[in-house]
């Protein structure tokens, strides 16, 4: 891949120091290409860690990327403004923009959509209409397809949903107005993506929510585990708010069931013990031996310490409860804005039956 290409830090096993890329970049001397060229194809399958499970190797990763980035995008943006935005413009930025979506997040292109939305409707409706052609359709539907299903906690940036937020509802009100058979062949996935985006975000929330965010397995996960669920829900969230946005079939009384599930799951752990295994238990006894000898030895250090630590509720400050109990509350939160919705709903359909 040669020396431009990021890595991850590797420990050397004669004198344990951390070498890689990243050390490399911190250096006087920044290895990352001079200037942006055409011949840097995004390799996934060659990245060593995914995004968010190494800060230092997603940094490294973004400078590597982001020159090529900006400069297709920034080309895009010419053209558009000398009217010149042509069908082999539109190709290369959204294969950028689906390279750049995978595993970096890169939010560019979402942001130029939305530069183009706020100039005015109508031009909004032109990208569009653009986008849809035959030749563009199957890789814009892909760079949809990457964000709701593969890397929803892209969607923590702001600019992709608000990208989705504001593009989507206008894409499937062509429905009515087109008679295009590409354009209703394109709308008929657009929807079948959205159902199974539906039915992906709660099965990942159910199984984030009964395995790395249950207090009861905490103990036996890692911080940084238990910090990807949490990450992971906050999409799944983003992304079943764009569903409830832009669907016409409502799943609400399906998604209001599993959520309330889903709660009821991670309250019902949070307010009982964690139970403590074989092992350690077996830690606890050796390190409560250790103790009882020293306090027979030293009985007014025992004192000190007993007077130090009273009433001291260490689960209050644990870190990995703390990521739990705000995964609850963003549940709940998320459950609270269905409910109000659907009564809003219910009250407008009475309104106009009677």
């Amino acid at each position: 891949m040669g020396p431009y290409f990021p890595r991850r830090k590797q420990s050397n096993n004669n004198n344990l120091q951390r070498q890689g890329t990243i050390d490399r970049l911190a250096a006087t001397t920044v290895h990352v290409p001079l200037r942006p060229h055409f011949g840097m194809h995004f390799k996934t399958q060659f990245l060593e860690a995914s995004k968010g499970c190494d800060q230092d190797f997603d940094r490294a990763v973004h400078a590597f990327y982001s020159p090529y980035h900006s400069l297709i995008v920034s080309l895009a943006r010419y053209a558009y403004n000398a009217n010149a935005l042509n069908g082999s413009i539109l190709n290369l930025v959204i294969l950028v923009a689906s390279e750049g979506i995978q595993s970096v997040h890169v939010h560019l292109f979402a942001k130029l959509c939305l530069e183009i939305a706020d100039q005015s409707k109508s031009s909004a409706q032109t990208l569009i209409n653009d986008l849809l052609q035959t030749g563009t359709s199957f890789y814009f539907l892909r760079y949809i397809e990457i964000i709701l299903i593969d890397e929803r906690i892209a969607l923590h940036q702001n600019d992709n949903y608000r990208f989705l937020q504001i593009y989507l509802p206008m894409i499937l009100n062509l429905k009515k107005n087109s008679t295009n058979d590409p354009i209703q062949n394109f709308l008929q996935r657009l929807e079948q993506l959205l159902m199974k985006t539906c039915e992906n975000c709660l099965q990942s929330m159910t199984n984030e929510s009964t395995t790395n965010l249950d207090w009861f397995q905490s103990h036996k996960k890692q911080f940084t585990t238990i910090d990807c669920s949490h990450t992971q829900i906050i999409g799944d969230i983003k992304a079943l708010e764009i569903y409830l946005n832009c669907s016409q079939n409502y799943e609400r009384s399906k998604i209001q069931t599993i959520i309330e599930e889903n709660i009821r799951f991670l309250e019902q752990h949070l307010h009982s013990p964690v139970p403590i295994d074989d092992e350690q238990q077996q830690q606890q006894d050796i390190e409560t031996s250790v103790t009882n000898l020293d306090d027979e030895v030293n009985p007014m250090k025992k004192r000190r310490l007993d007077e130090t630590n009273v009433n001291l509720d260490v689960s209050n400050n644990d870190r990995k409860r703390k990521l739990i109990l705000d995964a609850l509350q963003i549940l709940q939160d998320f459950l609270h804005q269905i409910n109000n919705q659907t009564t809003t709903i219910t009250t407008t359909t009475t309104t106009v039956e009677e």
